[in-house]
């Protein structure tokens, strides 16, 4: 019986397989579809063709008149695998609106399709204004297509950020279309353009009722990968290829109007903001009073007034509309013991105006935004802070670093072009950039074998960044677990480790580096046999595991340079020889320097470890070198200390 419907379904098989040509095609475009998607690692869906179209129109019922875009996108979607949903969030806020949304399917017709308008919540930032209009799209099998098209307008052609040529989807063809009429005047700046092949035409055409020429822009990249989400990679700024159209002048009337032409605009935009907002300085006079009061020098007063904000008013980030880019009143901030990047700014300037200073808002990119000169347009900024000049000497203050000392910099804003209010005019300056010294740690460690365990004592001493960390994450905690976690800190959270008797200096001083002195218990570094002992001297084994495979797509950056110097002296134990120490590895390339040596002195063994990271990053180009590198660590790790007995 088995055997008989076995034969009726092989020969069904066959009449439905040689009846049905379509069948056959789909499976060919199956295939097809999957032979795409190994080019992209097997995403669910790939887009045949993603076509971004901008065009303009100029708004004259607005004082002034301002150019609005329209930007129209049509993604064609394919299916990589079955039962597939797409989602899809459109952003747009109080300067932007979303026209329509709609999907087709394989036979171009429309499909219902639900959008729901909503607010936008994110756990980092808090936005007031931001919405977003969310959509699903589902496609039921490999090969199913479905194009979606939808419309967004953006009020002000300020507010049209960068384009991306890459999206949350792999792209075989990506059209950028941007159609400039000849009464506006524009500018392309491009960026990473040589991470894809791009083809560049132009082309000219008539308006509807063929009055204004048209002038096409037309970019066009084939295999465009999605955004890819890895961990420590560079910003997407940094990576992928996009580019800002920078909106110079438009005519009407016979008269050309200025837009944000030139970084005198750009200024002239901001700087308006600012003064719009109504500080209300009276209610900060007393506290400026107080925190002045005494001192002797400039320091010394810009110093309290910058350290009390940073101790005294909570770092919160928040977006409103235009609030997110215009700051809130300092007297608001001061009164609200809270603020964003710009409320700070702002109360800092305030205040230290108040305290007699010649102290300025200052715009600025942090290295999230790559582009080493600034142009005008407003995706050039992320952050503000406050500019101290003192007798010609200028002093960035950021509120929202804790403990960072007057005149030091975090390395998020180090080396960046910054944008300085200067009355009607600007002036620009570049942030001081420091070498890895900066952030130098360095311990000194003491061992010897004791009952069975490796006991001894361990200073460490922490500068910038790695000072930073340890004195934001130690003051961010409850008084009853701060123990518990500078012990997990300072142990690596080795349970091997046991540390005790822990003095430190004050972790609240921000000008002198944070030292840290202890008694250290180490278990299971050590074994021996009847003739030998065997002895690890390195607990904390950084980078051990740092390893890329050929998947990975972007450097690996860190968050900042790296210094970390450490010398381990192990007194050699009574009634026994050294028989043999682990070779050690030195490597140094333009980006890091690892250097781990072994030697004998006198009775002791002394084992001294460099670790530099100059540019705070290990590059994709040097991923084979480095894992050459890291076996090559991991073998000095391993290796014990040799023993013989007497």
């Amino acid at each position: 019986m088995r055997i008989f419907f076995s034969v009726l379904f092989f020969l069904a098989g066959i009449f439905v397989f040689s009846q049905e040509k379509k069948y056959k095609d789909l499976f060919e475009k199956k295939a097809d579809v999957l032979e795409i998607a190994r080019k992209y690692r097997f995403p669910k869906y790939y887009a045949e063709k993603a076509e971004f179209t901008y065009d303009f129109t100029l708004y004259n019922y607005s004082d002034p008149a301002t150019v609005e875009v329209n930007e129209t996108v049509k993604v064609k979607l394919i299916a990589a695998e079955n039962s597939v949903v797409y989602k899809d969030a459109i952003f747009y806020d109080d300067q932007s609106s979303v026209e329509y949304v709609k999907v087709l399917n394989d036979s171009k017709q429309q499909i219902p399709t639900e959008v729901l308008y909503g607010n936008y919540q994110n756990d980092n930032i808090f936005h007031d204004d931001l919405k977003l209009a969310v959509y699903e799209v589902n496609m039921p099998s490999t090969g199913t297509s479905r194009t979606i098209e939808y419309k967004k307008k953006y009020k002000d052609s300020k507010y049209l950020s960068r384009v991306y040529f890459n999206n949350e989807y792999p792209a075989e063809n990506v059209v950028i279309k941007v159609e400039v009429p000849d009464w506006l005047n524009v500018e392309f700046m491009k960026f990473n353009f040589d991470k894809l092949k791009i083809d560049e035409h132009t082309e000219t055409k008539k308006s509807k009722d063929g009055k204004t020429t048209i002038t096409v822009y037309t970019f066009e990249a084939k295999n465009a990968d999605k955004f890819r989400e890895e961990k420590n990679a560079p910003s997407t700024e940094s990576v992928y290829a996009h580019m800002f159209v920078i909106f110079k002048s438009f005519k009407a009337d016979g008269k050309t109007n200025d837009l944000m032409k030139d970084m005198q605009g750009l200024y002239n935009w901001c700087n308006g903001l600012c003064k719009k907002v109504e500080n209300d300085s009276s209610k900060l006079k007393k506290i400026v009073s107080e925190l002045v009061a005494g001192k002797k020098t400039d320091e010394e007063k810009i110093e309290s007034v910058f350290y009390w904000v940073q101790d005294k008013i909570r770092y919160i980030a928040f977006e409103e509309g235009i609030m997110g880019y215009k700051p809130m009143s300092a007297d608001k901030v001061y009164a609200q013991l809270y603020g964003d990047c710009k409320g700070m700014a702002n109360l800092l300037k305030n205040m230290l105006k108040l305290g007699g200073f010649d102290a300025r808002l200052t715009w600025i990119g942090t290295r999230d935004i790559p582009y080493k000169e600034l142009f005008p347009t407003l995706g050039i900024f992320n952050h503000m802070i406050c500019c101290v000049i003192v007798n010609e000497k200028k002093y960035f203050v950021d509120g929202t670093e804790d403990f960072v000392a007057l005149g030091d910099y975090a390395h998020r804003i180090q080396g960046k072009t910054v944008m300085i209010e200067d009355g009607e005019k600007f002036i620009t300056e570049k942030i001081p950039e420091f070498g890895y010294e900066r952030n130098k740690q360095e311990s000194v460690v003491t061992l010897k074998l004791e009952n069975g365990k490796l006991k001894g004592k361990k200073t460490s001493v922490y500068n910038g960044e790695e000072k930073l960390n340890l004195l934001n994450g130690y003051s961010s905690l409850k008084s009853e677990t701060k123990e518990i976690a500078l012990k997990n800190y300072l142990t690596y959270s080795d349970k091997n480790v046991k540390i005790s008797n822990i003095v430190h200096s004050d972790l609240s001083e921000r000008k002198k580096p944070t030292e840290i002195s202890f008694n250290i218990e180490i278990e299971n570094y050590n074994y021996q046999t009847e003739k030998e002992l065997f002895i690890y001297l390195d607990a904390d084994k950084e980078f051990e595991n740092y390893q890329f495979d050929s998947i990975r797509k972007n450097d690996w950056e860190m968050d900042h340079k790296l210094f970390i110097s450490s010398t381990s002296t192990f007194e050699i134990p009574q009634g026994y020889k050294i028989s043999s120490i682990p070779k050690g590895f030195t490597t140094e390339t333009e980006d890091y320097k690892v250097e781990m040596i072994y030697k004998q002195e006198a009775n002791a063994i002394v084992y001294t470890k460099t670790l530099i990271f100059k540019n705070a990053i290990i590059r994709k180009n040097d991923f084979k070198n480095w894992n050459q590198s890291a076996i090559k660590m991991r073998k000095v790790y391993n290796t014990p200390l040799v023993f013989n007995k007497l």
